[in-house]
């Protein structure tokens, strides 16, 4: 998904990178002046895919999203029938326009899509939220639609955002940017999925919207190939009632239709794995699950704890042996190097949970995975005491020369290394 400064982490992208491996999505809309359908196909090399229902909290729409294991929404739809989804393209740099608010980070990233399910209720309010947060960086397009009928395409075009309309009932996109191509000229896109959904509703003679015909649809722009899995599921939207049915592995038998109404008046979150729903069908005995895989479990990983782990525990021997010598012991020594005790233990902890469970989902956390969701800003909190105390170490000259650059490099040291463990799990999703 979705940069790291890091020259360590780049290098293991680098030599875990796949060039075999790429996702690609087609998201489609119908309409007519009873029901608007939408539809869209996921796809991929992770079939790990989950569905979660987020009842409304009194200052948010209620949705339905689905994703994978990391928890980010790759689209969905909300109770004011709204949808979202979006496909990938190439990746631009977004320039900062006056008056854009910066998204909140969290650790698990960037939650704009489902921030977007949460806030839209119409086309136009999803487009000025594009328009209000300022995204540095971008790597696809969305096809937004309401229950109205009204739908459009946002994608950015040498990093300004564009907005294109559906020119008649009948809208779809896949992974390529539209906005340079005028109406006539996307008769001459070479691209097999927007070719197929050309001819498919270059026949429709004006037939009724239909969850058949987007069904048949998402049927012609299914992927199959010999390495990737392929159509991961498929999804068909009925923004007028509600309804959307599921279709796991392109398999119409392996599917569920569920009403958003229904679920969201349960009043809780419920997380769905698609994959356990559907485990009765074992007619994909070669598919490999490799992206739902801990991305922190490989050797390499533990590797790296052992060596992490190794180097703090040498430089907690050392603190003992020299820091608490009677003659260089004082309240602020103290608490400089009981503060680092702490964020060690810490930082030690949640590497261990990461190499256990890695990045789970937010949703439905047992006790143990809700510490580790904390443990970032515990680690973020005491890094910055250590700092502050190693400061006020050298205005106030609270020790020897000496002791002060021996304590200043020891500190520094483990900052690094509780940075980088907290910079790994922000990051963590391209560690493979």
């Amino acid at each position: 998904m979705k940069r790291i400064p890091v020259v360590f982490l780049v290098l293991i992208m680098v030599m875990s990178s796949d060039p075999q491996y790429v996702s690609a999505c087609t998201v489609l809309c119908v309409g007519d002046r009873n029901q608007v359908f939408v539809g869209n196909n996921e796809d991929g090399t992770n079939f790990n895919a989950k569905a979660w229902f987020v009842p409304s909290n009194g200052e948010s729409y209620g949705y339905v999203a689905f994703g994978f294991e990391d928890g980010y929404a790759q689209g969905g739809m909300n109770d004011q029938g709204f949808f979202m989804d979006w496909a990938t393209t190439e990746i631009q740099s977004i320039p900062y326009s006056k008056g854009q608010r910066y998204l909140r980070l969290n650790v698990f990233g960037y939650d704009f899509n489902e921030m977007i399910l949460r806030k839209s209720a119409t086309v136009e309010d999803a487009i000025a939220l594009y328009r209000k947060f300022f995204l540095p960086e971008v790597n696809g397009h969305a096809l937004l639609a309401d229950r109205s009928g009204r739908s459009v395409i946002v994608e950015w075009y040498k990093g300004k955002l564009q907005v294109l309309p559906a020119d008649n009932t009948v809208q779809f996109m896949t992974n390529i940017n539209l906005w340079e191509y005028s109406v006539s000229d996307r008769n001459w896109i070479i691209d097999p999925r927007y070719n197929r959904l050309q001819a498919f509703f270059s026949n429709r003679n004006n037939q009724e919207a239909s969850q058949e015909q987007i069904t048949a649809a998402l049927e012609s722009t299914y992927q199959i190939g010999s390495y990737s899995t392929g159509t991961i599921y498929s999804n068909i939207y009925n923004l007028t009632t509600g309804d959307v049915t599921t279709i796991y592995m392109r398999d119409r038998n392996n599917s569920i239709t569920w009403n958003l109404h229904e679920q969201l008046a349960k009043n809780k979150i419920q997380l769905f794995d698609l994959k356990d729903m559907f485990a009765a069908n074992s007619s994909y005995p070669n598919l490999q699950d490799r992206n739902s895989q801990n991305v922190f479990g490989g050797a390499f990983a533990h590797l790296l704890y052992w060596v992490i782990g190794t180097l703090l525990g040498i430089l907690a021997t050392l603190a003992a042996l020299y820091f608490f010598r009677r003659e260089s012991r004082t309240k602020w020594v103290t608490a400089l190097l009981v503060t680092t005790a702490i964020n060690v233990f810490a930082c030690m902890i949640f590497s261990h949970g990461l190499l256990k469970i890695g990045r789970y989902i937010r949703f439905q956390l047992t006790t143990y995975e809700k510490l580790l969701y904390e443990m970032p800003k515990i680690i973020i909190l005491l890094t910055l005491v250590q700092i502050i105390l190693l400061i006020f170490l050298w205005v106030q000259r609270q020790s020897r020369l000496l002791d002060r650059v021996i304590y200043s490099i020891h500190c520094t040291l483990l900052i690094i290394i509780s940075l980088f463990v907290g910079w790994i799990f922000i990051v963590g999703e391209v560690i493979k």
